[in-house]
């Protein structure tokens, strides 16, 4: 008995593991794919239902909630099992009692044995009806039996095309980087945050929290670039090599192929010009920028946090050049922190931030 109930409880653990393995942070019960348990020895007393996802609000933050409530049926089916079972066999057990004591013929002997009988089948039967008014006196908890409840990790969606978009990896590789790194810490912060130039870390953390404030978040699509990255960008938004004065686009770039493909920084050496790139000269090599986009908490989308475009089937980049062009609630909360901050805003590109200035109008801004 004991080893056929451990087998049952194993198979819910694992059915229910399975089920919290192949969930995303933003999912509906419908969503959801999963198979009910099936008892290899039915019980009649236990129905199992379907599992829910229910969204709850504590001190303004929203939580949505993944219940399983398979196992908790499973031992309330088991105790109403029991009961029923208690109750007959402490049924046939007074029967059997009575039927020694009528035939006891007057011995002694059987007639305590059968008044025993009927004793012990009437107490045995009281425990088994009292057993959740003791087990409540003892510790309310144990006569509470609910479902698994899971808090479903919201995850970031950035929706739409990525054409003209540069994004990087979430660490960058020592390997001919000019600058050193650090991660960003924070709930609202996600992309590469990893990536961010140690000096710059503490001042984006800041922003972050600046940010949520307000209700809002910070992607960071890139931060310190790899030299190697960043020449393997110029060969391929650019004609001329890697250490030139300036970028001449090329014609075709994109998904598609139609589009012209964004002026990349080259590294100029000013004493060996398109020879030997010096990063010093890009602010991302030379751990002077951050790419930072603004994203918000949408409370009633699945997905969490969102971006703030108004077209989220059009690229970001397109739909915000730059900061007069970006017409998004999030980007331009985020130029005002990150401005309070220090950081200048490349009139290039609007969602490139450096500090120290190396670029046009960032040039000797500290």
């Amino acid at each position: 008995m004991i080893r056929h109930m451990i087998r049952r409880v194993t198979l819910f653990v694992t059915v229910v593991t399975l089920v919290l393995f192949g969930l995303a942070g933003d999912v509906r019960a419908q969503d959801i794919e999963y198979e009910q348990p099936t008892l290899s020895v039915p019980i009649p007393t236990i129905k199992f239902s379907d599992i829910t996802v229910t969204r709850q609000v504590e001190q303004g933050t929203e939580r949505r909630v993944l219940d399983v409530p398979w196992l908790a049926e499973y031992l309330n089916g088991v105790y109403q099992y029991a009961i029923g079972m208690a109750t007959i066999i402490a049924a046939v057990m007074m029967m059997v009692g009575g039927f020694q004591y009528l035939m006891a013929g007057g011995d002694a002997t059987r007639v305590a044995k059968g008044k025993e009988k009927i004793k012990n089948a009437i107490l045995g039967l009281f425990l088994t009806l009292s057993a959740y008014l003791i087990l409540r006196t003892v510790n309310p908890e144990l006569t509470t039996m609910t479902g698994l409840q899971v808090e479903l990790v919201r995850r970031i969606e950035f929706p739409g095309t990525t054409e003209g978009f540069e994004r990087e990896e979430e660490s960058v590789d020592d390997t001919g980087v000019s600058a050193t790194t650090a991660t960003v810490k924070g709930d609202n912060v996600f992309g590469a945050k990893s990536t961010v130039p140690a000096n710059l870390a503490p001042l984006l953390e800041k922003v972050a929290e600046d940010m949520a404030d307000e209700g809002y978040g910070i992607h960071i699509s890139s931060g310190v670039r790899a030299i190697s990255k960043q020449v393997e960008l110029i060969k391929k938004n650019c004609q001329n090599p890697p250490g030139s004065r300036t970028c001449n686009p090329k014609s075709t770039c994109g998904k598609t192929g139609t589009s012209k493909c964004p002026i990349t920084c080259m590294m100029y050496n000013k004493d060996a010009p398109g020879v030997s790139p010096n990063p010093g000269t890009c602010p991302h090599t030379a751990g002077a920028a951050v790419d930072v986009w603004g994203v918000k908490l949408e409370e009633k989308s699945t997905s969490g946090w969102v971006s703030c475009f108004p077209d989220p089937k059009e690229s970001w980049t397109v739909q915000c050049k730059n900061k007069s062009s970006c017409n998004n609630e999030c980007q331009q909360k985020l130029y005002e922190i990150m401005e309070k901050h220090g950081f200048c805003l490349w009139s290039g590109e609007g969602w490139h931030f450096e500090k120290p200035g190396k670029s046009g109008n960032c040039r000797g801004h500290q």
